[in-house]
């Protein structure tokens, strides 16, 4: 068996060759493609002195996070 990574639309196969390509949104399904979040002008942020150790904060590329403290 050999892994690789490549871009394939679909699987194959030869059948003289006994060789099966499957792509792996054949396997898994198709993905639906991510879209990129962008900050909302409106949104206000929060002066970072009211943080507290355990408050849940939010991060616009890495998502949702708890403040651990400096």
């Amino acid at each position: 068996m050999v892994i690789t990574v490549g871009q394939l639309a679909n699987g194959f196969e030869l059948i003289s060759g006994r060789l099966v390509v499957i792509t792996d949104s054949e396997i898994f399904g198709q993905r639906k493609k991510s879209r990129k979040l962008r900050a909302r002008p409106d949104a206000k942020m929060e002066p970072l002195a009211d943080l507290k150790v355990g408050d849940y904060v939010v991060h616009v590329n890495h998502g949702i996070g708890r403040y651990q403290g400096w």
